[in-house]
């Protein structure tokens, strides 16, 4: 199989498993929704060498910009940079598989706050650099698939510092940001893991062993969290231009089942939640 073709079904592959792909129309003038301007301006410049004109939106059944151009996203994903997953990221204790929360839990236990989020900035600094996104222009790609959870941005879950005043830190997600888009690579934000966890699987942070114990669809205060969350990025990021999507939930089913209403309607409430920020 060639280069080109095994980049695209990679990306294919994981847009399909992916059951929300919701490009944003996001407001260019922020000042149009005084709650945007509740928020400290970027300390970094988020939009790199896009402009405007690059800004994606939907129109009809096809992927355009500003001036009506078509767009073919090409690209694949971050992997386990924010999110660890064993399949993928050789984090397995010895005891067997783990997940992002019991490792994150477990650093903290021996080591307390500021170690454990130095050991997570060393391991981020070794899983993605400079070096990938020079590969990244080098190979064309244009878009890239940035998996995240609610631990990346949550100062309460000791992978990231509390700044003052603000709820969230999403310094994470803004150096990458800024990262990609000075080399025109667009992003796609992908939440993988919902408090509580969605699906009870490593990709969201936490196991749950039991399907049965994966309550998240019937749990009011996790969602409303993970909404919370959701609007809040949309403060955030409303009017970055190198932002293509906002994939809304990884993989939805529990223990990876198939979805149904109760899923559906979760989806609605995220959707309607995000358009009434950002159009």
């Amino acid at each position: 199989m060639s280069q080109e073709k095994l980049l695209t079904n990679m990306f294919m592959k994981a847009i399909a498993l992916s059951t929300a792909f919701l490009c944003i129309a996001c407001n260019i003038n922020n000042s149009s929704n005084p709650a945007s301007n509740s928020y400290t301006p970027y300390v970094t410049d988020l939009d790199g060498v896009f402009t405007s004109e690059d800004y994606l939106r939907i129109k009809d059944d096809k992927v355009v910009n500003a001036k009506n151009e078509e767009f073919y996203m090409r690209g694949v994903n971050v992997g386990g940079l924010f999110v660890t997953e064993a399949w993928m990221c050789a984090t397995r204790m010895s005891h067997g598989r783990t997940d992002h929360l019991t490792l994150t839990n477990t650093l903290f236990e021996r080591f307390g706050e500021e170690k454990t989020q130095n050991i997570w900035k060393e391991y981020r600094d070794a899983f993605w650099g400079e070096e990938d996104l020079e590969n990244c222009e080098e190979m064309k790609i244009n878009t890239l698939r940035l998996p995240f959870s609610y631990m990346t941005v949550d100062p309460a879950f000791h992978n990231v510092p509390k700044k003052e005043g603000q709820e969230f830190n999403f310094d994470l997600l803004d150096n990458f940001i800024e990262g990609t888009a000075r080399y025109g690579i667009y992003v796609i934000l992908d939440l993988h893991g919902a408090y509580g966890s969605q699906s009870g699987q490593d990709h969201t942070g936490q196991i749950i062993s039991d399907v049965e114990d994966v309550d998240f669809y019937s749990n009011i205060e996790k969602q409303n969290k993970t909404i919370h969350l959701w609007e809040e990025l949309a403060k955030h990021y409303k009017g970055v231009n190198s932002i293509a999507a906002y994939d809304i939930l990884n993989e939805p089913g529990e223990k990876g089942g198939t979805t149904s209403q109760r899923h559906w309607e979760f989806f609605d409430k995220v959707y309607e939640a995000i358009r009434k920020i950002d159009e």
